[in-house]
C-alpha cells in the first residue's frame, strides 16, 4: 500500500499549526512525544495535557526540537533560547522548565525515552541530580551526529534524489523516530508504506523492518532519533520500581 501521508506544511514551507498538531501522540513503553503549539501570548503549548509547570523526567532523557519560532527554557540550571532549527537533549533526570516564546509563535516537536509507568514526573524537591546537568544544543541544518545519550540517539540524514538507506533497518531494543524537514521520503514499514512530506513524522515500533526512500527531486533531509532501552533493562525485563 502507498498512500500520501497529511500534510503539515502550506505551500510557502511554513506550518500550518492546526494540521501538525493534528499529528497522532505516540506512546510505548520505550518512548512517547509529540508535536506542539506554542501561540505568541499564551502561558504555554496550546495542546499540552501537561499544565504550566517546571519538572523532570526520573531516569529518562527528552529532546526538544523548535521547528518555527522561539523557546525561552531553563534546563538544569541553564536558562536560554532555542530558535527555529535547534535541537536540545535533556539529560537524563534533568530539570527543565519552558517559560515563554519571546513573543514568537513556537512549534516544538518531543520525544521522551524511556516512559516509564508510575512515574514519569518529578514536580518538586529538585537536587543536584536534577539542577546540575546542562543541557547539549545543535543546529540542524546539514546531515550528521546531533546530540545524544545511552536513551537518545540523534542524527539528521539526507538523501539525494533516488537515494534510499542501505536495506530495510531493524535495530533490537529500540524505536525509531523519523520527522522530515524536507523533501518527499517514502517510509515502508514492514508492508506498509506513505510518502512523508515536510513537517511530517513517523513513529517505528519496537521489531518493524523499515525504510526510507527519496522519492521526490529535492534533497530529502530529516531527523532520526532512536529511543533505546536503558543499559541492563531489556523491553521483557521486569520494569523497575521507584520509591
Amino acid at each position: 500500500m502507498r498512500a500520501l501521508l497529511p500534510r503539515a506544511s502550506r505551500p510557502d514551507g511554513t506550518i500550518d499549526p492546526e494540521a501538525w498538531i493534528a499529528q497522532p501522540y505516540f506512546f510505548s513503553e520505550r518512548t512517547r512525544g509529540k508535536t506542539l503549539y506554542w501561540p505568541a501570548g499564551n502561558d504555554w503549548f496550546a495542546n499540552d495535557p501537561l499544565p504550566p509547570i517546571a519538572h523532570s523526567h526520573p531516569r529518562a532523557a527528552e529532546v526538544y526540537f523548535v521547528v518555527e519560532g522561539n523557546l525561552e527554557l531553563t534546563v538544569g540550571s541553564t536558562s536560554f533560547v532555542m530558535e527555529a532549527l535547534d535541537f536540545c537533549l535533556i539529560p537524563t533526570g534533568a530539570f527543565h522548565d519552558p517559560f515563554g516564546t519571546n513573543g514568537t509563535d513556537c512549534c516544538m516537536w518531543c520525544v521522551v525515552a524511556p516512559n516509564w509507568r508510575g512515574r514519569r514526573l518529578q514536580t518538586e524537591h529538585f537536587g543536584p541530580a536534577e539542577l546540575d546537568p546542562v543541557p547539549v544544543v545543535a543546529r540542524v541544518e546539514h546531515a550528521g551526529a546531533l546530540p545524544s545519550n545511552e536513551l537518545l540517539e540523534s542524527t539528521c540524514v539526507e538523501l539525494a534524489p533516488g537515494e534510499s538507506e542501505e536495506r530495510l533497518q531493524w535495530r533490537p531494543g529500540s524505536e525509531r523516530l523519523i520527522y522530515v524537514l524536507a523533501g518527499e521520503a517514502e517510509i515502508a514499514i514492514d508492508r506498509l508504506s506513505g510518502v512523508v512530506e515536510p513537517h511530517g513524522f513517523v513513529h517505528i515500533p519496537s521489531g518493524a523492518r523499515h525504510s526510507v526512500r527519496n522519492v521526490g527531486s529535492d534533497t530529502v533531509r530529516f531527523v532520526s532519533v532512536f529511543a533505546l532501552d536503558p543499559p541492563g533493562v531489556g523491553l521483557l525485563d521486569p520494569l523497575p520500581t521507584f520509591e
